[in-house]
């Protein structure tokens, strides 16, 4: 249809490439728009004149030219030309004219948008009389995109994405995009950003380039930061929380919206069309993902910080212009005010046979003390889904992302990979975490742990990483509402332990699959270790268990294993060496294993979140310091409850009493790393994984224990 029009236009006003300063003439069309109410359309030009074009009989003679069927041939007519910018025709012409243009119709036909360049001003032209009736200044930030109307809204496309009401005049919201991307030529821009709008569901939809990996040194060091694939968000007209996300493994090249639907039609890189709608008859809300992807920095009225970033800036900024704390971490400072009202509307609804499921309302008691509300249960849904689906994808696209390959031990491990209590563990994982942007050379070693995640292809899985990226923000919120009730259990401020995360705390997560016996290659009557005993590190632990296979066992005071059985809509919770040291043993770190699943029961699946703690804690503070003198009464009662057993039995040690040759919680962390995957340590701190040998060695002969130590890669 574009192509027909173009070859009509083109006899009556030529559209010639300028060739010169001072050839005149409409040149390249940088934008067109239909009218959703009428056959007519409009165009752009370089020239900075607005042109409307409507169908009109084709006649010889004054009578109608028809064809062999016998209906009126029509040709396209230039019905107006409104010219937006007075320009001189200099010497300066071709250096001034614009690369970019946009247009947008009302849906009724009555109001014409047009902006050009980067000037941020909006023309409303009055596309049946030809005229403009208003301009509007600072609509769009940089160099315009793309612009639609979409009912009372006016939506542009430029180095943010704006949502403005055009009756109160009033701007609904504002998405600042990263540098990364507004650092782009505009001609890259044109071909890589785009807009659509819904009329029907009174939602649009943006693609935005980003990358699939992280910069390399060379892209830093010229700030050259292609980007390699695509994220998709679709928005409603009152929220800048997105509806949907997708990731594309190519670049987006067009948007349209379904003709009968609610959704939208993707063309990618591939030349593969997609199509983006409702999930069956869910609500769009349930597909929800985070705005990380898309690089956006959240800007309303009053700039509320930016979201969060995969590509970290390269350039320094003056502080005032240093992005703003992540959102996540936004309201780390407000404890939040729950009413006695707010709990009344929980739990005064009626007499106690009437009352919601208590899931229900412990949610609803959750998020109103959290900072944000607690997600539903679709997010655990999607997020067993897709862990589960990682091990189905093939080996080769896992070996792509494979832990040996970068020092941050994050990524891909097969089995036999990992070692606890000096014997090997059967499963297959894939360790995420936070996103982090890549360490300067200058920080300390351990910062090598905090870097990019290794993500699998979104050919293979499309929803794994948004997904996973919004889990473990949410977990990283409930995590820290926990140890809050955890000090307040204890006699302590809600507070006490904040002094020990980071602004952009790190931390992490496994998917993890344990093959049963048989596929191991074992009896039905050995026992298979998923994981060896061991206590966790740092604060505390959430363990989600997929489906009802047993396996993970906890150690009592008595030394006796019990059984931890998956219940469904809920984590265990385990108590890390950490949280022991700061509270001096009241809260003790729980010791934990993980069996192997039976003889042809099939495999197990868990996805354990870790909680983490500032890298740069020393272990003095957390000995000698710790979160504060916890009550004389509450101390008793530890005591008590260990004289009642006889003591502690236990089968893993105690190791937060002194971080031996690592001074700080970062360092000891990653030689914890090193000693489980002697892979990674081989390949990148050799040093360290000799010195951490020779000790267990020194260990083992104090220990009069036989000689086995990691075989060598």
């Amino acid at each position: 249809m574009l192509i027909s029009i173009l070859f009509s236009i083109k006899p009556q006003t030529p559209l010639p490439s300028l060739t010169s300063d001072s050839a005149p003439g409409a040149g390249q069309i940088l934008g067109l728009a239909t009218d959703p109410s009428s056959l007519r359309f409009s165009t752009i030009g370089e020239d900075s004149v607005v042109r409307t074009w409507v169908p009109k009989t084709r006649k010889r003679d004054g009578i109608s030219v028809k064809d062999g069927k016998g209906n009126a041939l029509k040709n396209w007519h230039c019905q107006h030309e409104i010219q937006l910018m007075k320009s001189e025709l200099t010497d300066d012409y071709v250096r001034s004219t614009p690369y970019n243009g946009a247009l947008a119709f009302a849906d009724d036909g009555s109001i014409l948008a047009a902006a050009l360049g980067q000037n941020g001003t909006v023309h409303m032209i009055d596309p049946e009389q030809g005229f403009i009736t208003a301009s509007q200044h600072g609509l769009f930030e940089g160099s315009i995109v793309a612009m639609e109307i979409l009912g009372r809204d006016l939506i542009t496309l430029s180095d943010s994405i704006r949502v403005h009401d055009l009756v109160s005049d009033q701007l609904r919201y504002s998405l600042k995009l990263y540098k990364s991307i507004t650092r782009m030529h505009i001609i890259q821009k044109m071909e890589m950003m785009h807009l659509a709008i819904n009329r029907k569901s009174g939602t649009f939809a943006v693609a935005i380039p980003m990358r699939l990996t992280p910069p390399s040194a060379q892209e830093l060091r010229e700030q050259t930061i292609p980007p390699t694939y695509s994220g998709l968000a679709v928005f409603g007209q009152d929220s800048q929380v997105p509806l949907l996300t997708e990731c594309f493994e190519t670049a987006v090249s067009a948007i349209i919206p379904t003709e009968d639907s609610e959704g939208f039609l993707i063309l990618d890189g591939a030349a593969e069309i997609r199509n983006v709608t409702k999930k069956g008859t869910q609500p769009m809300t349930t597909l929800a993902q985070p705005t990380s992807d898309l690089q956006l920095d959240t800007v309303t009225d009053e700039t509320t910080g930016d979201l969060l970033q995969m590509i970290e800036d390269v350039e320094d900024e003056p502080e005032e212009a240093q992005p703003l704390s992540p959102p996540v971490a936004e309201d780390d400072d407000d404890t939040p005010v729950v009413t006695q009202q707010e709990l009344s509307g929980v739990f005064d609804i009626g007499p106690a046979f009437a009352l919601p499921p208590l899931e229900e309302m412990f949610y609803q008691v959750a998020g109103l003390f959290s900072s944000k509300p607690l997600e539903k249960m679709e997010l655990i849904d999607n997020v067993v889904e897709e862990g589960v689906k990682f091990f189905d994808i093939p080996l080769e696209e896992k070996t792509k992302i494979q832990m040996v390959n970068a020092p941050s031990f994050l990524g891909y491990s097969p089995l036999s990979a990992e070692i606890t209590a000096f014997a090997i563990d059967q499963r297959e994982q894939i360790d995420l975490s936070t996103p982090h942007p890549l360490p300067s050379p200058t920080d300390p070693l351990y910062h090598n742990l905090l870097a990019p995640n290794l993500w699998p292809s979104p050919a293979h899985l499309p929803h794994f990483r948004p997904v996973f990226e919004r889990y473990i923000a949410q977990m990283g919120e409930i995590s820290l509402f926990f140890t809050s009730l955890i000090a307040e259990a204890i006699g302590l401020p809600a507070d006490a332990f904040e002094r020990f995360f980071d602004a952009d705390q790190q931390h992490k997560l496994k998917v993890v699959k344990y093959p049963d016996l048989k596929e191991l290659g074992l009896r039905p009557e050995q026992q298979g270790q998923g994981v060896g005993p061991h206590k966790d590190s740092m604060l505390t632990s959430y363990l989600l268990q997929v489906g009802d296979k047993r396996g993970l066992q906890a150690q009592n005071l008595r030394g006796e294993w019990i059984d931890c059985p998956p219940v469904a809509g809920t984590v265990v919770v385990a108590i890390g060496q950490g949280m022991e040291a700061l509270t001096k043993g009241v809260c003790m770190s729980t010791t934990h294993r993980v069996l192997s699943p039976v003889y042809g029961g099939g495999p197990r699946y868990s996805i354990p979140f870790f909680q983490g703690v500032r890298g740069s804690t020393r272990f003095e503070e957390l000995n000698e310091v710790g979160i504060g003198e916890i009550k004389e009464e509450i101390r008793e009662m530890r005591r008590k409850v260990l004289e009642s057993v006889g003591g502690r039995l236990d089968d893993v040690e105690f190791t937060f009493r002194g971080g031996g040759k690592a001074e700080t919680l970062g360092e000891a962390t990653l030689r914890n790393r090193i000693k489980s995957h002697v892979d990674v340590g081989e390949r990148w701190y050799p040093e360290i994984l000799a010195d951490i040998r020779a000790q267990q060695e020194e260990e083992r002969r104090q220990k009069s224990l036989p000689v086995t130590p990691p075989a060598e890669s």
